[in-house]
């Protein structure tokens, strides 16, 4: 389940890497109870929508929203209680203008989702103190690859790490609340403009901004709804709409 927030226009500009302010914002509506922020995320978030990028940040002339979603229908219901005893202001001028609770859809054996906030993959590297982030590739990608067979099958392989590596993510989540993990996920191949997005929470974070393919019962589609994608959910990445 989830709830959606709509906020009112900003009066300051809205810096580029606002989502640390965001997320702090998500932990201080939740309040005290910790239990939610220990082990697995099984909620997320979107980022601000409705708004365009300027030269020094982004502006909201019209208002702001986000989502708030969740596996657990009492950690929605704890949001919602915190957003009414609250002070509803956000942050550069913008308030809580309303806060509407939205029902589960029903889902087929796969659906197509756009995403509310990028995609994050990342694997421990071997002997290295740094991340692996993955991404879906193309042409563009593996331009110093001159032979047209090899630039292929580095393409190829590329995109089944990083889909191997959402599902992998799903999968062990979906386990930890006794759910069918018999589910796949991978970027949509037909979608030609992936959007790396480069964000600092804590440390550098690069994410994709691209559409997700989901096939599996429609229970586990559900879940993945509330819960988000990749790693990270639980700090505003990986949100469907």
């Amino acid at each position: 389940m989830r709830i959606l927030i709509k906020l009112s226009p900003n009066t300051i500009t809205v810096p580029y890497h606002y989502q640390v302010i965001l997320l702090s914002f998500i932990h201080k509506w939740l309040g005290r109870n910790n239990s939610y922020h220990e082990g697995i995320s099984l909620y997320g978030f979107s980022w601000l929508r409705g708004g365009r990028k300027g030269k020094k940040g982004y502006e909201f002339k019209n208002g702001a929203y986000l989502s708030i979603n969740a596996y657990s229908f009492e950690f929605i219901q704890s949001i919602a209680s915190s957003l009414l005893i609250q002070d509803v202001e956000l942050a550069w001028g913008m308030e809580v203008l309303s806060v509407e609770i939205i029902k589960n859809p029903t889902f087929s054996n796969q659906e197509r989702f756009m995403l509310g906030s990028p995609v994050f993959i990342k694997r421990k590297r071997e002997n290295r103190k740094e991340d692996q982030f993955y991404y879906p590739y193309y042409d563009k990608d593996a331009a110093c690859i001159q032979h047209n067979d090899h630039k292929k099958d580095f393409i190829a392989e590329r995109n089944q790490m990083s889909n191997l590596y959402m599902t992998e993510t799903l999968q062990r989540k979906l386990a930890s609340v006794g759910l069918s993990t018999d589910i796949s996920v991978a970027f949509d191949p037909a979608y030609r403009n992936p959007q790396i997005k480069s964000t600092k929470i804590k440390s550098n974070f690069k994410a994709t901004y691209c559409p997700v393919i989901i096939t599996g019962n429609p229970e586990s589609i559900l879940f993945a709804w509330n819960v988000g994608i990749g790693n990270n959910t639980g700090m505003g990445f990986g949100s469907l709409i």
